[in-house]
């Protein structure tokens, strides 16, 4: 059976308004369950029997938890005893063990650099990678762990690095493009890492989809964004195809910048014989933070809420403040962020969706 790719493009337009052990819980008796984290949620992942809530916050419910928490359908639960004094921007399990990356030094009292591991009883360091300031992405490939991180300088992105762990240290992983270029997203996909963004220096666009290949870094397939006949115009300056996700295929979100405006038109692309093809536009979105595929659905995470679609229906979306991540935990579907209310809910930066309705975690 020959597979298909699938591509979700984002346009802008001038039309703005249109749219194994676990952790024991240790929670004190005036705790409310009902509430959230106080700042933004940047990171969700279901790891063992919790799912793990990551971003830059200092309590949850009533407790003072750090910039990370675990729920276990109950209650929240800290992780650990002292808390990571920074931001949590990405997580993902790796060889059973909570790999955490984000913009820290320390956690659990340990001395660390950007990145600590959590075996689920203490933090460990994994080394002190240079030249980051935040690690904003992790993927595993085989027996391998990928991070990618980024340095600033003057408030803007200096330089982009991808790094792979050998089991006792960080290597260098040379990153697609010039240091200073974009690297939006990545993710294995049929045994290999794929990465998305901005490299002028590997192929004539400046934005595609590339993959690691036998050691060499190769665009997945020419594009149609940066056509002659400009099918899919990405405008000056635009950062290229962003957010990835996998259903039996290989998903996108591709973003524009350079149009007046900002609001964005959703289009859906298909790869096949090597070729991209524009299917049919499926949506208007804000900027998306985040893309996943979960039970027949593509769900989208951005400035402007959070929506869904299945395949051949319209996206159906539900308007809020920032949605930056999603994850599915305990066969429903969690998005977290910084917002106070979904169709009128009120929710403190994260919420469940049953299939209904948006509900706060410890909601019935």
């Amino acid at each position: 059976m020959r597979s298909r790719f699938y591509l979700v493009c984002t346009f802008l337009f001038a039309l703005h308004g249109c749219h194994g052990n676990s952790v024991d819980p240790v929670v004190s008796e005036n705790h409310n369950r009902a509430l959230g984290p106080d700042g933004e949620v940047l990171s969700l992942l279901a790891w063992r029997d919790l799912l793990v809530v990551g971003g830059s916050f200092q309590t949850t419910g009533t407790d003072t938890t750090g910039s990370i928490v675990g729920w276990n359908g109950s209650f929240w639960v800290p992780i650990g005893d002292d808390p990571i004094n920074g931001s949590v921007w990405a997580m993902i399990e790796y060889e059973g063990d909570l790999i955490v990356g984000g913009s820290f030094e320390s956690a659990g009292g340990q001395p660390v650099r950007h990145i600590a591991r959590w075996d689920g009883r203490a933090w460990h360091s994994m080394g002190s990678p240079q030249n980051w300031d935040v690690v904003r992405r992790f993927v595993v490939v085989g027996d391998d762990l990928y991070a990618e991180g980024r340095s600033y300088s003057g408030g803007s992105v200096s330089g982009t690095r991808i790094r792979v762990w050998n089991g006792s240290a960080w290597s260098e992983l040379e990153a697609p493009g010039h240091p200073s270029r974009r690297v939006n997203d990545m993710i294995e996909w049929r045994g290999q890492l794929v990465v998305s963004g901005y490299f002028p220096e590997i192929v004539l666009s400046t934005r595609t989809v590339v993959v690691l290949e036998n050691g060499e870094w190769k665009e997945l397939a020419p594009r149609i964004w940066d056509g002659p006949d400009g099918q899919i115009s990405s405008g000056p300056g635009g950062a290229g195809p962003e957010h990835l996700a996998i259903d039996e295929d290989l998903i996108a979100s591709f973003t524009s910048s350079g149009i007046n405006g900002s609001i964005a038109a959703v289009a859906l692309v298909g790869l096949e014989d090597d070729q991209w093809s524009l299917l049919e536009p499926i949506s208007i979105l804000d900027d998306l933070n985040d893309l996943q595929f979960h039970n027949g659905f593509f769900w989208a995470a951005s400035f402007a809420g959070v929506g869904r679609r299945d395949y051949g229906t319209e996206w159906e979306t539900w308007r809020t403040s920032r949605c930056r991540s999603i994850a599915k935990w305990n066969s429903e579907l969690y998005v977290g962020g910084i917002f106070s209310e979904i169709e009128g809910t009120s929710l403190q930066n994260i919420a469940r969706f049953d299939g209904m309705e948006w509900k706060p975690p410890g909601s019935e």
